[in-house]
């Protein structure tokens, strides 16, 4: 027999097993209390156990156990079947019952949490007294999850836009007011007063708009960020407009180019400004509701446990 023919064997011999599929139940012979023992029966659909069986899990996921070597030897060990392998789980409180569990046999993992499905109807567990039935888990995600924190709504390209519009802005304000005085003398009267007065207005709104806008969606602050987007909506987007598209007042080719820059920002902060304002709302109403059944960032776990189920 040729070294290829070899090698070939070899590695066949090293994937033959591993396509044999792992799954692993809980033997729910008993009733569990608290302090009890729980035994994790991960079951291989071929021979067992000549590859590296590990078991991970807990509240960091790690490696609880590897080919018999527990990472705790009074919490964890070993029994090793046939076509099986078990973890057991010693001293058993409720928060083993809210961990994910694997098994893996070689290459092929089983991966789920005690009393997520399958899991045999008739299996109830008593930790400290409470009943958690299997339909527990879905309760306690929905209700703990709140508890890790808040999200962040902060719309980020508006955020942006704001930024880089506030140096933005002094430069147009500045190049703004070089180019009326060129074309000053050739103005008539009545443009010279429309435009002074286009001037102060923009200016003032300008400075109030980026103010409360920046403000608003860094603290998330709905008032604020409403009150920009209105400004920005209502009066300097027309006003921008008008002095970009309005060619009597002797618009200069320098004069079209810095306005096409300010009317892009305000376009683009308007329609970020209505995505933030609407992402915002929805998230901040989402959060008083539930505030209206709990108070679910100062709930405490015994308060939590008491609350949502009842001691037998």
């Amino acid at each position: 027999m040729n070294t290829k023919a070899v090698a070939i064997i070899n590695l066949l011999v090293l994937i033959v097993p591993n396509l044999a599929e792992v799954s692993w139940v809980v033997n729910n012979t008993k009733e569990f209390k608290n302090g009890d023992t729980m035994e994790l029966i991960c079951t291989v659909t071929g021979e067992c156990c000549t590859l590296s069986r590990t078991w991970n899990g807990g509240p960091s996921f790690s490696i609880l156990m590897n080919d018999g070597v527990a990472s705790d030897n009074t919490k964890y060990s070993e029994i090793v079947h046939s076509n099986s392998f078990s973890l057991l789980i010693h001293n058993m409180d409720k928060s083993d019952f809210l961990y994910d569990y694997r098994c893996s046999y070689g290459f092929n993992v089983s991966t789920r949490s005690i009393l997520s499905p399958p899991v045999n109807a008739h299996l109830e567990t008593k930790v400290q007294g409470l009943s958690i039935g299997v339909r527990s888990p879905v309760r306690l995600d929905r209700h703990k999850k709140p508890k890790s924190g808040n999200e962040y709504v902060t719309n980020l390209p508006l955020q942006m836009a704001l930024f880089f519009n506030i140096f933005y802005a002094p430069f147009w304000l500045t190049a703004t007011l070089v180019t009326f005085e060129v074309k000053f003398s050739y103005l008539s009267t009545l443009y010279l007063i429309l435009l002074i007065a286009i001037y102060v207005v923009f200016t003032i709104m300008e400075v109030v708009r980026l103010y409360v806008g920046f403000v608003g969606n860094l603290a998330e602050r709905v008032p604020e960020l409403a009150g920009s987007w209105l400004l920005t909506v209502l009066i300097q987007l027309p006003l921008i407009l008008l002095l970009l598209f309005n060619t009597q007042p002797l618009l200069l080719p320098f004069e079209r180019a810095v306005h096409i820059v300010e009317a892009l920002f305000i376009v683009f902060e308007a329609i970020c400004g209505y995505f933030a304002i609407r992402t915002m709302v929805n998230y901040q109403v989402t959060k008083f509701h539930l505030k209206q059944f709990t108070d679910l960032e100062n709930i405490t776990d015994d308060e939590y446990w008491q609350d949502r189920y009842d001691y037998s």
